[in-house]
């Protein structure tokens, strides 16, 4: 979190605006009574309308001693600005245990008045014990100082203690699995080789946001080769660590050999579903991966079944063209491609997000306004038909990312049993350029990754992505 050398410590804080004046409005916001007018029902616009009775919602508090407060805020300002500063969602959850524990019982007020002050946003849902409140920076003025504040140093130590604690008995149920063991021996053959090229390349570009810049500055500055690791596994057994949120633009600076990843991995892997749902049969699934991409280039109307039952040789097929073309253009790819072209302004990043949040991902099982989602119902009603009966007993997004994370782990597992020193970042394989994988040959781990799939019944285009050295 903080780089302590020599008694000093890289400490973040607004360069707009003081720990004085944040402290000053703390004491202000604590020691000022919160009232609310008691009898508003019985207030009209006649001349001989009752009086307000105010009622005390929040008692005044003691003021706190200034001193004491203002190492406090430079620790819980660092703290709040490191960790948004390295989320690509500038969306954090604090630990509110731990920084109870640190900071007392004026946590909580410190928070809200933070907010107050509008430095931070704050959901208002959060579950005791379990899941705190998110928070998210507003203010981006932003500067970084080396101090030598013993009080914050102490406080910083107390943290990450805490946070070692936690990690430690996370690491110590890991540590038997061999395959996270053979993970982490893959990951710790990555390494920055370019860092003030990487710089450089970042204070060239144009960012959408303060904190993208951030972001982006944030993933070089905190590289630590020493600490590359496996952070977590979720609830779906997404592996997670340094690399799972490194923009693309940034990785031509590491000794990145190559990626390969799967096209259209999640709508890919939701034509396993449809293919159970309607039970098709192989046979019908290898003419229709078989069929020619130019033909569907050329076909506007992307009559898919027309285009199979030539092939076939017979009349009809039992399965909704909707359906089929869904299977098709998801195993060559192109799903993404063909909403870019229907939705116009937005790029293909835009396109994604939408159709995740409106289609795969909503909890709702209507389009209720919803506008993208209703475009994909016209071109797929039958599949939205699938989607919509999933949603009702199952939890689809999760489901999809747990068989991903299973395809994922048996590749990974056969690559480890050849010896092959490689990561995954979700639905892509990334192969280090070190001497060991000089003879991984990248047809053959193309050809890994598409026979997992098929096992599925999937067959999936694979994107390849060449960083280093020619393979």
């Amino acid at each position: 979190m903080g780089k302590i050398k020599e008694g000093k410590i890289r400490i973040a804080q607004f360069s707009n605006i003081s720990i004085d004046e944040i402290v000053d409005a703390h004491i202000e916001f604590v020691t000022t009574p919160i009232t609310r007018v008691a009898n508003w029902q019985e207030i009209t616009c006649d001349e001989n309308c009752a009086m307000p009775k105010l009622e005390v919602t929040k008692n005044a508090k003691k003021a706190p001693r200034k001193a004491v407060l203002c190492h406090k805020y430079i620790f819980l300002l660092h703290l709040i600005i490191i960790r948004c500063r390295t989320n690509k969602e500038n969306r954090i959850r604090v630990e509110y245990k731990i920084l109870t524990s640190i900071l007392g019982d004026c946590y909580g007020d410190m928070l809200y008045n933070l907010k107050k002050m509008r430095i931070i946003d704050m959901e208002t849902a959060y579950t005791p014990s379990k899941k705190s409140r998110g928070i998210s920076l507003l203010n981006w003025s932003i500067e970084f100082l080396e101090s030598k504040n013993l009080k914050v140093i102490e406080y910083i130590h107390k943290y990450e203690k805490c946070k070692n604690k936690l990690e430690q008995e996370y690491f110590k149920n890991t540590k038997k699995d061999e395959f996270v063991t053979k993970y982490n021996e893959s990951l710790s053959c990555l390494d920055l080789t370019k860092r003030d090229k990487a710089i450089e390349y970042i204070h060239s570009r144009k960012y959408s946001s303060s904190h993208s810049y951030h972001f982006y500055l944030s993933r070089i500055e905190d590289f630590n080769k020493d600490e590359l690791r496996v952070v977590s596994v979720d609830n779906n057994n997404r592996i997670y660590h340094y690399f799972t949120n490194l923009p693309k633009v940034l990785k031509p600076f590491y000794n990145i050999k190559y990626q390969l990843d799967i096209s259209n991995s999640h709508p890919l892997l939701f034509s396993y579903y449809l293919i159970k749902y309607y039970k098709i049969n192989n046979d019908i699934l290898d003419c229709l991966y078989n069929l020619s991409i130019t033909e569907y280039d050329n076909n506007k109307d992307h009559n898919v079944s027309k285009q199979l039952c030539n092939m076939l040789n017979v009349k009809k097929i039992g399965v909704s063209n909707d359906v089929l073309k869904y299977i098709y253009v998801t195993s060559k790819g192109k799903f993404w491609d063909d909403f870019v072209e229907t939705f116009g302004s937005m790029n293909r990043g835009e396109v994604k997000a939408t159709l995740f949040k409106e289609v795969f991902y909503s909890h709702s099982t209507t389009t209720r306004n919803k506008d993208f989602a209703k475009i994909f119902v016209k071109q797929y009603p039958n599949v939205w038909k699938v989607i919509r009966n999933m949603k009702k007993s199952d939890k689809l997004p999760h489901l999809m990312m747990r068989f991903e994370s299973r395809l994922f782990r048996r590749i990974l597992t056969e690559c480890y049993n050849r010896g092959w020193k490689v990561v995954s970042i979700h639905d892509a394989i990334v192969v280090p350029s070190i001497e060991e994988n000089n003879y991984i040959n990248m047809d053959e781990l193309k050809a890994l990754m598409i026979e997992v799939y098929k096992s599925y019944n999937l067959n999936p285009n694979v994107s390849v992505d060449v960083y280093g050295e020619k393979a």
